[in-house]
């Protein structure tokens, strides 16, 4: 039986194009439905299909791909001359983490002499040569305070895993800060400075400036202090890159201490 309480009747029409009417009326409801069925489907197979996606890009280190990520990469880091790696700490809490996880016996513990600044281990530094200690103590300075301020130079001292506590006679320093006992080995007016590689491929190579590390193969852009702010110098950096394809602007901002100018040889 047909309910005919909903069916409005067009006086003006005859019984034939009052049919004809609801009869196209239908057709066009059928194909709506048809097309919200099948955009229903479309949009269930892109849900279904997000979950089989595996993310391939981070902005949170220097590496593209997360498959050639190490344990360092969550750090500013570097790898000497000799090849020992190098890391410091980008905030209060990666310095209590490299601190308490990852500062060991045969290491060397870095410093920069000025409030806020990073804690930057040199790994198996106890036989590290004075040129890898020079490497080391010039990345600790680029990576403190000294940078944002605008200081061309600052003092650094290094010092064996012993001589660095988080606590003296009872008393607690603050998040990320050490306590220093004993002598320490000195690196005066040490220069800021860091050098990226243009032709970095998949990780965003960056070493202290002035170091043997500049000979390798590479197209070196140097930076040091300035008035040139982390995003605007890192879209100049970005734009010289050779793979921008791979090497994310925002992973370069990451790693730029503060203001700075390009230093032009």
């Amino acid at each position: 039986m047909v309910n005919l309480q909903n069916i409005e009747i067009n006086l003006s029409k005859n019984a034939f194009d009052n049919a004809k009417s609801y009869f196209d009326k239908s057709k066009k409801a059928k194909g709506k439905l048809e097309s919200l069925h099948s955009a229903i489907k479309t949009t269930e197979n892109k849900i279904a299909s997000i979950g089989q996606v595996k993310p391939t890009i981070t902005i949170t280190n220097r590496s593209v791909n997360r498959k050639n990520q190490e344990w360092y990469a969550r750090f500013h880091y570097f790898f000497t001359s000799q090849g020992k790696l190098v890391i410091a700490g980008r905030n209060a809490t990666d310095n209590q983490n490299i601190y308490s996880k990852y500062l060991e016996k045969t290491d060397m513990f870095f410093h920069a002499d000025i409030t806020g600044a990073s804690a930057v281990v040199l790994k198996n530094g106890s036989n590290a040569s004075e040129s890898e200690l020079l490497q080391t103590a010039q990345f600790a300075a680029s990576y403190s305070r000294a940078w944002k301020i605008s200081v061309q130079s600052v003092d650094v001292y290094c010092v064996k895993k012993e001589a660095v506590s988080r606590s003296s006679h009872g008393e607690y320093v603050s998040r990320g800060g050490f306590m220093i006992k004993g002598g320490r080995k000195w690196f005066r007016n040490t220069k800021l400075g860091l050098a990226i590689n243009l032709k970095s491929k998949e990780n965003l190579e960056i070493v202290p400036i002035e170091t043997s590390l500049l000979k390798t193969e590479g197209k070196w852009l140097k930076i040091r202090p300035g008035n040139i702010q982390n995003l605007e110098m890192a879209q100049q950096i970005h734009k010289n890159m050779e793979h921008q394809e791979t090497i994310l602007q925002t992973n370069i901002e990451s790693e730029i201490p503060g203001p700075s100018e390009i230093i032009k040889d």
